[in-house]
């Protein structure tokens, strides 16, 4: 779940002043894939590499060569379970501090062999990292055998991280369908292991209308259970007016440069990792890249400039576009998933509302504003361009929302 309320920077540069880019390298692909809901086992032609591994020899040329390029703001660590390499970390990381000087951040499900030593570098690299710790919670699909010693290993990697002010480790879950039903006892385990806020998502599965219920209100439950407990995963501004400005359509792939473990560019890792490799988006060199950030090359959204998806519970990635079709035979973008997303997010800004009562909310994604403020058990909402105001409660799977 991304953090709401920035809107992602145009990624057009001033005159004269280098594009801003995020450097994602892929140090190798090969993973235990214990997540049910793996892109990576489903995607055609991914045995074929699933040996690589970054060469430094190689790497490092190429990431010079980006950082000339571009105006290099973070650098991420992509792609299977990356501490699988900690002698790739190790390298990463002293690069970064000799010459990129820029923030880290990496997923990690805890449980590799090599995770004491990654996380002793990362206490000696003097760059801030985020690590976004994968678990779902103690009756997941994903966790649910496991979850003692996925609990044990994030406690583990909290102590040996104690200390190094430079790092935050932060929980974070997926939903798939088959967790909708014990979405608020795997939340309220997450609560228990890091009483904090945590990222979470749904997977792009399909949810029947049984499913979709029980994670409404399933999150609502937890809701309130979490502000019980004084915590909220949203809060409203302590004073003044909150503006949330959305992602546009589309734009997380146009924002970073992926360096492949064979060496070659493409926009996005992740979209080569999970759309059964589209080697045309693989390019030996940072030439002719850049038609892939002036959108030349990105697939047509639909209309969602009205969605209310503040916590970028969808996000409209195409890598998760192309695994969700291939998986399921199914368009996306059915009603029922994005009026789900819809309902979640105007959860979580209720819940956020309830701190100030008198607040509204203003979302805008790209030139759509929705104004949204409580009443009683509900929201009130006022769409663009005149729109009236209506009321909507979330809770009720019936309430129409403005989505598209």
């Amino acid at each position: 779940m991304a953090t709401p309320g920035t809107e992602v920077s145009t990624v057009a540069a001033a005159v004269g002043q280098r594009p801003q880019r995020v450097l994602k390298v892929v140090v190798g692909l090969d993973c235990a894939g214990g997540c049910s809901y793996c892109a990576l086992k489903k995607s055609r032609g991914f045995p074929r590499v699933r040996r690589s591994r970054l060469d430094p020899a190689v790497a490092e040329p190429k990431i010079r060569e980006v950082a000339a390029r571009y105006e290099i703001t973070g650098l991420e660590v992509g792609a299977g379970e990356t501490f699988d390499q900690p002698e790739l970390w190790e390298w990463l990381l002293a690069l970064n501090a000799r010459e990129l000087n820029v923030p880290v951040m990496a997923f990690t499900g805890g449980l590799s062999k090599h995770t004491a030593r990654v996380l002793d570098a990362i206490v000696a690299s003097p760059a801030p990292v985020l690590l976004l710790f994968s678990y779902d919670g103690r009756r997941s699909e994903r966790n649910g055998r496991i979850w003692q010693e996925v609990e044990e290993s994030f406690r583990a990697m909290k102590a040996r991280l104690a200390g190094a002010s430079h790092v935050t480790v932060k929980l974070s879950a997926c939903v798939t369908p088959r967790d909708a039903r014990h979405l608020k006892e795997n939340f309220e385990s997450l609560l228990d292991l890091d009483p904090t806020p945590f990222a979470f998502r749904p997977v792009k599965r399909s949810f029947n209308d049984t499913e979709r219920e029980d994670f409404i209100e399933q999150l609502s439950a937890f809701l309130d259970e979490a502000s019980r407990r004084g915590l909220r995963l949203l809060s409203a501004p302590e004073e003044g007016g909150w503006h949330l400005g959305l992602k546009r359509d589309w734009t997380c792939h146009r924002l970073g440069v992926s360096l492949l473990p064979d060496g070659r560019f493409t926009d996005c890792y992740v979209a080569w990792y999970c759309s059964d490799f589209p080697t045309w988006r693989t390019l030996p060199s940072l030439e002719g890249l850049d038609r892939f950030f002036a959108e030349a090359e990105a697939p047509t959204p639909a209309s969602c400039g009205r969605c209310l998806d503040a916590f970028d519970l969808c996000n409209l990635c195409p890598a998760g576009l192309a695994d969700f079709r291939r998986s399921t035979g199914e368009a996306f973008y059915d009603d029922g998933f994005c009026r789900m997303v819809n309902r979640a997010s105007l959860l979580l800004l209720e819940k956020a509302l309830e701190e100030r009562p008198e607040l509204e909310a203003v979302v805008r994604r790209g030139a759509v504003e929705t104004r949204i403020r409580r009443e009683g058990s509900g929201l009130i909402l006022t769409g663009p361009d005149g729109t009236p105001p209506f009321s909507v409660d979330p809770r009720d799977g019936r309430a129409a929302l403005p989505v598209s």
